[in-house]
């Protein structure tokens, strides 16, 4: 019951109000019901959405007869999907924000395809009826729901419409640097969740475990036992014999699937330890837990902004002093003196890995989920916060915060920006709204948006970073996949062809973010390349070719570099981020 449960409460509310303009289009396997705002993205998704049935069918092994209904909305502004594996009318619900290149879910090919692969696969493979006559009694005439949803371990759902998506789309997590360094890093620490932890726990991350851990164990038994397995295993759980899903594993693979999650584990730490570590110079600034906001060091190189984000889902901003805190240190010396001058047997703790630092300021509200803070200048902070409208629905406007006083100022409102690039009295955000992304400049007094680049339902961009001078703007732009893009600031207005803007990546690279350097001569970003997500600096005129920076097992992501040529940016282990 457990993935009804959830499936329903992710249901939102609301999303558009049931008095704005709907239309509805009807396809040979779907009828979508969508806002008028959002109709360029639902008729290109109305236009692609048979033929990816057809492709899940096959993988799958079963489709229903009557048609799926799908519904678009957008409650929160982010990047999601849900479905509902109903006996009868089976729903889909489709977030049409894309995810940026650094989400955990933004390798793919295109944002529709690749959430409708997903959600599809969840209605295809647990909306298949039981051949058994009282399971249908049951569970698809009294419950509405098919025995064979009610069986699944969440693992087993999630993980499996994750191996789809990358199955049909060549893309999607499976295919991501960010899950093979997610995994080897699990591996190498010693940390892979138990079996009984695929389906979630409250450690970091717990309930992604379903996803990335459940699609690689997926995929491993089809490599070693066969494609046909999997379908064997959904035929034989809605078989006229009952039986659970425990039972129909060990049937289908010849032993239960703890064992064989055992040997999987065995064999991706075995070749997560056999690569030697290389030594990168790197060193850590702050040991951590749990999620992070990319850094941004102020423009005198003294502070460094964080947003910190608890498990209860609470955001912080938080800075701190650059230089140790050297009060710190020596009340700990001297801590450590008087315990063993008091009993000189004892054994002084091991040094920390990381020196003090001391916190200037905080800011928290309950009314406030900041993201990405950027500094204007050393006194003040621009960033976005998700805040409702009048209809309830969450977007991202931008605040501008004197970190001397305790509120932050509101710039914009219903504006949909985030990601926002300060520049002396401007900025250059990214607005994702009704299907669409565009790069915009905002003008910081007054909060007037104007557009940089042309909106698109196929096309995203994201994560802009300027140099000191406010010359050179560096961004990502997805079309088709995700590619580094560079242009003088005053010329990002159309009439340079797109491919003299691109930056050419390492050979099979995937780009996730970038920081201009503060004099503009270089890039650095975060690019994947043959399963390892590292930093990589080119200079901006092309002179020469990409240079690895890092060689970092938990990855190195979101890159700010100073003035002086120091690098910040986050790295992980088994309990979060870490800078």
């Amino acid at each position: 019951m457990n993935l009804l449960l959830s499936l329903l409460l992710a249901t939102p509310a609301h999303a558009w109000t049931a008095d704005e303009p709907w239309r509805t289009v009807e396809t040979e396997h779907y009828r979508i019901h969508y806002p008028v705002d959002t109709e360029a993205w639902a008729l290109d998704l109305a236009g692609r959405i048979d033929p990816m049935r057809e492709r899940v069918s096959e993988v799958v092994g079963w489709a229903p007869d009557e048609r799926t209904e799908i519904v678009i909305l957008d409650p929160r502004s982010r990047a999601n999907g849900f479905a509902l594996p109903f006996s009868r009318s089976p729903r889909i619900g489709v977030f049409p924000t894309a995810a940026p290149a650094s989400s955990g879910i933004g390798n793919y090919r295109l944002w529709a395809e690749d959430l409708l692969v997903h959600e599809d696969a969840h209605i295809l493979h647990l909306s298949r009826p039981s051949r058994n006559p009282l399971e249908r009694i049951v569970f698809d005439g009294l419950l509405g729901v098919p025995a064979i949803a009610i069986k699944s371990p969440a693992w087993v759902s999630e993980g499996y419409a994750t191996l789809v998506e990358g199955i049909l789309t060549g893309a999607g997590r499976p295919n991501s640097d960010a899950r093979a360094t997610f995994l080897r890093m699990l591996a190498v620490e010693g940390q892979l969740p138990s079996y009984a932890q695929l389906d979630g726990s409250s450690r970091w991350r717990g309930r992604s475990m379903r996803y990335l851990v459940g699609s690689a164990y997926l995929e491993w038994l089809a490599d070693r036992y066969g494609d046909e397995r999997l379908p064997e295993l959904w035929a034989r759980m809605t078989a006229r014999e009952r039986r659970t899903f425990d039972a129909a594993f060990e049937g289908t693979f010849g032993a239960p699937a703890p064992e064989l999650y055992g040997r999987f584990a065995a064999e991706l730490t075995a070749g997560a330890l056999a690569v030697e570590p290389v030594p990168d110079g790197s060193e850590r600034f702050l040991d951590r837990s749990g999620e992070l906001d990319p850094p941004s060091v102020s423009p005198d190189g003294t502070r460094i902004a964080l947003v910190e984000k608890s498990t209860d889902g609470k955001a912080t901003i938080v800075i701190r002093e650059i230089a140790v805190n050297e009060e710190a240190v020596t009340e700990r010396e001297e801590s450590i003196a008087e315990l063993l001058e008091a009993d000189p047997s004892d054994v002084a703790p091991i040094p920390a890995d990381t020196a003090p630092h001391k916190t200037v300021v905080r800011l928290s509200s309950p009314l406030l989920r900041p993201e990405t803070p950027r500094w204007v200048d050393d006194e003040h902070l621009l960033f976005s916060a998700w805040v409702s409208d009048s209809h309830g629905i969450l977007q991202p406007d931008l605040f501008l915060w004197d970190i001397d006083k305790k509120r932050p100022q509101r710039l914009t409102r219903a504006a949909n920006l985030r990601e926002a690039e300060p520049c002396g009295d401007s900025a250059v955000a990214v607005r994702r709204q009704y299907g669409r992304s565009s790069l915009v400049r905002v003008v910081l007094e007054t909060g007037e948006v104007t557009p940089l680049t042309a909106g698109s339902p196929t096309v995203v961009e994201a994560n802009p970073r300027l140099d000191d001078t406010c010359t050179t703007v560096a961004w990502l732009r997805h079309d088709r996949d995700w590619r580094l893009m560079a242009s003088p600031l005053d010329q990002l207005n159309g009439m340079i062809p797109a491919s003299e803007l691109e930056v050419p990546l390492p050979d099979g690279g995937q780009v996730l973010s970038v920081d201009v350097h503060p004099d503009g001569t270089a890039l650095t970003a975060t690019i994947g390349t043959s399963g390892y997500l590292d930093l990589w600096t080119r200079p901006t005129d092309g002179s020469a070719d990409w240079t690895r920076r890092t060689h970092q097992v938990g990855g190195a992501f979101d890159p700010d570099v100073t003035a002086s040529g120091e690098i910040y940016f986050l790295t992980t282990d088994p309990s979060g981020f870490d800078l």
